[in-house]
Parts: structure tokens; sequence; C-alpha cells
């Protein structure tokens, strides 16, 4: 019996098959996936034995966790500028502050919406708060300092995290826009391995500004630590999960300390 040869160069002995197809392969035409199995040209980058396009098919156009607390926090400032001006109107000294609510209301809303412009209306809506926050805390008037002081520590949270958003590959994705090959590959392997930690690093992120939300980060580490641990297995991205949980517990903190310290919303 003849020994098989790989059907594209037919000079060569086949040395494999094709994990997908099942084709005869000699060394030229035998790739690695990033599953680190062997597959034939035609076959490398299709969806059935290619994660990374199966991701990326996923998050096209798909909102994520951030996305929906974008959405969330746009909902709320919008209903809260509305609920004070409908109730007690706005009064002449916080209408500054009630338009720039506004303005990012509807640039959270807009991103919530996939509105092409918003991509880039977020951050910079954000930056303009944190500015007019910046230039209202340098006011005479002692109660608007102390007040506008307090909402630039506050601000920082929303536009540091609006940045990130911009550069993000799952931003990107949701936006519809391509992503190079090789950005992909590494966000796939970031959500995939251990995406109940990731979960709870960006709640954790959202506690230092958010009450309550330190509690669910606390939640989302610890069960990603524990999850593989009762498995038997080695914990995937164990540094995210236990920066979930310290920046949980900071929250967690930041919450107990602002009531208790008889803050009222």
């Amino acid at each position: 019996m003849a020994d098989p040869r790989c059907p594209v160069h037919p000079e060569n002995l086949a040395n494999g098959m094709c994990n997908r197809c099942g084709r005869f392969v000699c060394s030229a035409c035998r790739h690695l996936g990033v599953d680190e199995k062997g597959y034939c040209d035609a076959c490398l980058h299709h969806p059935d034995c290619d994660p990374v396009e199966r991701f990326r098919r996923r998050m096209w156009g798909s909102r994520d966790l951030w996305t929906w607390l974008v959405g969330a926090l746009g909902a709320g400032c919008a209903l809260g500028c509305g609920y004070l001006a409908a109730r007690n109107g706005i009064p002449a000294s916080g209408r500054a502050l009630a338009a720039l609510l506004t303005v990012y209301a509807a640039a959270c809303l807009s991103f919530f919406f996939r509105a092409r412009p918003a991509r880039w209306g977020l951050p910079a809506a954000s930056g303009l708060g944190t500015l007019a926050l910046l230039v209202a805390s340098m006011a005479e008037d002692a109660a608007t300092r102390r007040l506008a002081t307090g909402a630039v520590v506050f601000s920082l949270t929303p536009l540091l995290a609006s940045l990130a958003l911009f550069g993000s590959v799952r931003n990107r994705l949701f936006f519809r826009l391509e992503v190079p090959r090789p950005e992909l590959e590494r966000a796939w392997r970031s959500w995939s391995e251990n995406s109940i930690a990731m979960g709870g690093l960006l709640l954790g992120v959202c506690g230092l500004a958010v009450p309550f939300c330190g509690l669910a980060a606390l939640y989302c580490g610890v069960a990603g630590q524990l999850r593989t641990r009762l498995a038997g297995e080695s914990v995937p991205r164990a540094g995210v999960s236990k920066a979930a949980i310290v920046l949980g517990l900071l929250g967690c903190a930041w919450t107990a300390a602002m009531f208790s310290s008889g803050f009222t919303p």
C-alpha cells in the first residue's frame, strides 16, 4: 500500500491529518491553530476550529458589562436631572452642573445605542465635565469650591474608564470596527480565561466611586479564585481575581465609611 501524499503537494508525503476535515497534509500545509491543533490551509481560520474568529463573531455588535454600566449611568443622570427639574426646579447655582450632567447622559445613552460619534463623545464629555469641575473648584464661593473639589474626585473614575474603553478591543467590536488578528488573539485569551474574575475587576473599579459595587466585586473575585480550585486545577488569571478582591474590599470600606459619616445621597 502506497504511503499517503499531500493533495496540495503530491511530491510530499503526508505527515498528519487536518483535525477538522480529515484531509492529509504535509509539513508545508499543516498549521497549528490557537488551540494547538493541526489544520489545513482551508480550515485554519474556519469558525468551527478557530475560537478567535468565534469570539469576534460573538462580540460583534454585542453589549458587554461596561456598555450596560454606561447605559445605566446615562439613564440615571437623565432621570435624576429630570426629577429635580420637575419637582423643585434647578437653582441658578446648579444649572451649569445640570447642563454638564445632561450632556454626559446624552453621551452615555448614545454610546449604549451604538451611535458611532459617541465612541469619541463619551471620553470627550467625561473630560469636559472634569475640566469644568476643576475650574469651579477655584471659584470664590467657599461652598462651590468645596462641592466642586469633591465632585472632581468622583469624575476621575468615569474619565479614566471612558479612556480605557475607547482603546479596548471589546469596544471596537461593539462598534463593529475591524480589529487586527494579533489584538483579537490577546483579547480572546483575556476573556476566555476566567471571565468572572474579569467582571469582578470591572466592578471593583466601579466600586471605588459607586456604592455597593465593591460587594459584587468581592463576590466575583472570590468566586474566580474558588471556581477552579474546587476542580483541582490551577486558577487562570489568578492575579485578576486577587485584584478584584482587593478592589472589592476597598470599595466596601469606602461605602461603609461614607455612610457611617452621615452621608445621604
